[in-house]
């Protein structure tokens, strides 16, 4: 893989979390274990719409404002290991991390549980494939305050890890995440 591939996405996320930097963490898991980028990247685009059209009162995805003027996200599916049943062998599939920001205008004074809640139980609702599960020993959605020294090089580990396997290097999702430094 392109060294400097790699380099160029993280000097453009690092750019953009200069100019706002994330304030939570999300991880979410799908019911469906999915095994394809493009699936769990359409079920991530499901949910981002709703969220979108459910903060600024639309019914339309068309009216959503561009990420200058709305609360933003960078997009990540990471794959790891998973046991779906406990009688079945584990598979590879993916799970979503989501570094939000510009949330100062929709979501100004919500706590990390507060806005799981959101996600999990409003927004999950018509999401079909988000885990909805929430317990001591597992999340489907789990929101943390975003802490730079953790967060910052996060989901750049599975560039390596992966290597040689399909889509090693799309964990980012580029069409769900918002780049404010591109729209100047």
């Amino acid at each position: 893989m392109n060294t400097n591939y790699i380099q160029s996405i993280k000097d453009l996320i690092n750019q953009d979390w200069s100019l706002s930097q994330p304030e939570f963490f999300i991880t979410l898991l799908w019911t469906d274990y999915p095994r394809q980028f493009d699936t769990v990247k359409g079920h991530m685009s499901i949910l981002k719409n709703k969220l979108l059209c459910h903060l600024h009162n639309l019914n339309k995805c068309s009216d959503i404002p561009d990420s200058n003027h709305r609360l933003g996200m960078t997009v990540f599916h990471e794959k790891g290991l998973t046991k779906p049943i406990p009688t079945l062998e584990e598979i590879v599939s993916y799970h979503t991390h989501i570094h939000m920001f510009n949330v100062d205008n929709s979501l100004k004074n919500i706590t990390p549980d507060g806005l799981r809640k959101l996600i999990q139980r409003k927004i999950g609702s018509t999401v079909k494939k988000l885990d909805k599960t929430y317990n001591n020993s597992y999340k489907g959605v789990d929101v943390r305050v975003w802490d730079r020294v953790r967060h910052q090089n996060y989901n750049f580990k599975d560039y390596e890890r992966y290597r040689g396997h399909q889509d090693e290097d799309l964990t980012l999702d580029y069409k769900n995440s918002d780049f404010i430094s591109l729209l100047d």
